[in-house]
């Protein structure tokens, strides 16, 4: 009863940090569009499925997981707009200031989550002790790296030196000097070891699906189409895009629903609902990726012959 509680508490403070968003950014004057919205979507879709298995299977991770993952991303989102507005529009006048900038490296804890998610899924086992013993040895060093970048934070504001750049980030943070200096080495460090063990997470993932039979062979489709999608919404969406072209826009603001469907595919695998019907998704949605692509092209062809036309008719004029 009591993690049923706390699952429905996290799903309301990420709806309460989702709903804060919109208006955070644009009295911090950064520009929110049709695809910020969107990611906040995605977001609360981890949060929303998270809540589901949380509340249904309490004790599986998982599901805690879901719902951390996106309230420590929107609560980084939140604070660093709000330290934008105290520190870059009201040099350091309103309340709560110091609290934003304590809170706004909460991206640290949302990055060590999700690989978690991608090793633990869908039921939360290790299959052998040299991958706990692996699992452990990272979470120390995450332990390091979340500890730094709070422990940054704590110092800038215990020295008056609170300075954010025009995103909210914290100075201090981006660029560790003096006595964190130390701390830079061991960013440096992380993220190829992060990267390294998403690797071996997904390839423990194949061997799994390889190996595995029936309702598990299942889950695991369900799993893998899941996170191709997200990968393929998350490389438009999470790079700079500078294209202003229909087709950019369009695949810039549908990229939140690919995103989204990790999550919704990892509620599905772990709660076992409807699992038998993935072959059929699967041919479905590529038949309709088909025709959308289809349908994207000639709208595209259309735009640039109708533009081609009109310059054509200014240029004899």
């Amino acid at each position: 009863m009591v993690k049923r509680a706390l699952a429905w508490a996290g799903g309301t403070v990420l709806l309460a940090l989702v709903v804060a968003s919109v208006p955070l950014a644009r009295a911090a004057h950064q520009s929110s569009t049709a695809s910020d919205v969107g990611v906040l979507v995605a977001f609360a879709a981890f949060g929303g499925v998270g809540v589901v298995v949380a509340v249904r299977q309490p004790r599986n991770v998982m599901g805690w997981i879901l719902i951390g993952i996106p309230v420590c991303l929107v609560l980084n989102t939140d604070m660093s707009a709000y330290a934008a507005i105290d520190y870059r529009v009201h040099p350091g006048r309103l309340p709560l200031g110091p609290l934003a900038a304590q809170l706004q490296p909460s991206w640290a804890p949302a990055v060590v989550l999700l690989a978690l998610a991608v090793l633990l899924f869908p039921d939360a086992t290790l299959p052998s002790v040299w991958w706990r013993r692996s699992v452990l040895a990272f979470l120390t060093l995450s332990a390091v790296w979340m500890i730094g970048a709070y422990g940054i934070a704590t110092d800038t504001i215990l020295l008056h030196k609170i300075v954010v750049e025009p995103t909210g980030d914290l100075t201090t943070v981006n660029h560790p000097a003096g006595d964190w200096s130390w701390w830079g080495v061991v960013e440096g460090i992380y993220f190829p070891v992060l990267g390294i063990s998403g690797i071996a997470a997904i390839a423990r993932q194949v061997a799994t699906y390889r190996s595995s039979t029936g309702e598990r062979r299942l889950q695991f489709k369900w799993g893998m189409a899941g996170a191709t999608m997200f990968v393929i919404g998350a490389v438009p969406l999470f790079t700079e895009s500078s294209s202003t072209s229909p087709a950019g826009r369009l695949i810039h603001a549908l990229a939140p629903i690919a995103v989204a469907c990790l999550p919704l595919s990892i509620g599905v695998a772990i709660l076992k609902y409807r699992l038998y019907d993935i072959d059929r998704l699967i041919s479905r949605t590529l038949s309709y990726a088909v025709v959308t692509g289809l349908l994207v092209g000639v709208y595209v062809g259309i735009v640039v012959l109708t533009t081609d036309v009109r310059s054509e008719e200014h240029t004899s004029e």
